[in-house]
């Protein structure tokens, strides 16, 4: 019923524990696809050490972890995908829930459990999830708790999204994007329970890397497309945020200012005025 996908680039630190949280599941019937996108450390050689008949690797020339998931979504024998990033874990029951919902409402296309944010040595940093088990508008959700799903919280059906792939052109904010394109399909069926276990100081975290502008998912919103009041209210929080981001934190005012400009038609004059506190004032207020 389940293929567990793990995309692999250079995490020779983390990716026996990570692989480890998915083989000690309660629940066994799964297939495993670890697709080596290309490692240059000894992370291939790590997890080809494992002998498990449930784990398959898969090795592939560098391509981006969207490219190392489309390849496992590919390959997958199974209807039900889930996703792990390589440096996170699953607690023993992950995908029992999943199971359990799965077979108890067989109109959920995707699911998402709650999630944890850690250090590598456990301590536990932020927690996310719903406080009441069932279907959600995704973009609704997301306006009262930012980011409610992540990469490694996830599973959906593959024949229900056929042909639905990560954005390979995208470097920043491909998932994301991948969780509004589910989300536009069909209600997100979220769980109460932190069963997945982002871990925040592991190696290679591509979310502290800076990236092209005109690659990221903020900057490349068509909001000709959005109708959908939900919808238009989520992108436009999210549109400010990343202004926020990108001038607090990861880029600069620069890149700051061309997401702005891009998108300012969109974001009207209620927005201008949070971004005017933003520049000048240092400050960022969600709520719109």
């Amino acid at each position: 019923m389940i293929t567990v996908i793990i995309p692999l680039y250079n995490k020779e630190r983390s990716i026996l524990k990570t692989v480890s949280s998915v083989l000690t599941q309660s629940f066994t019937e799964f297939e495993l696809l670890i697709v080596n996108d290309g490692s240059t450390d000894n992370s291939l050689q790590m997890v080809s050490s494992l002998k498990d008949p449930r784990l398959r690797i898969i090795n592939k020339e560098n391509g981006g972890v969207s490219s190392a998931r489309n390849t496992g979504i590919k390959e997958a024998t199974n209807e039900w995908i889930a996703l792990l990033d390589a440096d996170d874990l699953w607690k023993e029951d992950h995908l029992k829930n999943f199971y359990n919902s799965i077979n108890q409402n067989p109109e959920a296309r995707v699911i998402s459990s709650g999630y944890q944010v850690a250090k590598a040595d456990g301590t536990i940093l932020t927690s996310t999830a719903v406080s009441k088990e069932g279907f959600y508008n995704f973009f609704q959700i997301s306006l009262q708790k930012r980011f409610i799903v992540n990469s490694s919280s996830i599973i959906f059906n593959k024949s229900f999204y056929k042909n639905l792939l990560f954005n390979e052109q995208l470097s920043k904010g491909e998932d994301l994007w991948f969780w509004e394109q589910l989300a536009k399909r069909a209600p997100f069926y979220l769980l109460p329970d932190f069963t997945s276990i982002y871990i925040d100081d592991s190696e290679n975290k591509a979310v502290y890397q800076p990236h092209p502008l005109e690659k990221t998912h903020v900057y490349l919103i068509d909001s000709k497309l959005i109708t959908d009041k939900h919808q238009k209210k989520y992108y436009i929080n999210l549109i400010l945020h990343s202004v926020f981001l990108f001038f607090e934190k990861q880029q600069t005012l620069k890149d700051a200012l061309k997401i702005y400009q891009k998108h300012r038609g969109f974001i009207g004059l209620k927005g201008f005025y949070v971004f005017a506190r933003i520049i000048f004032q240092k400050r960022f207020n969600d709520k719109i």
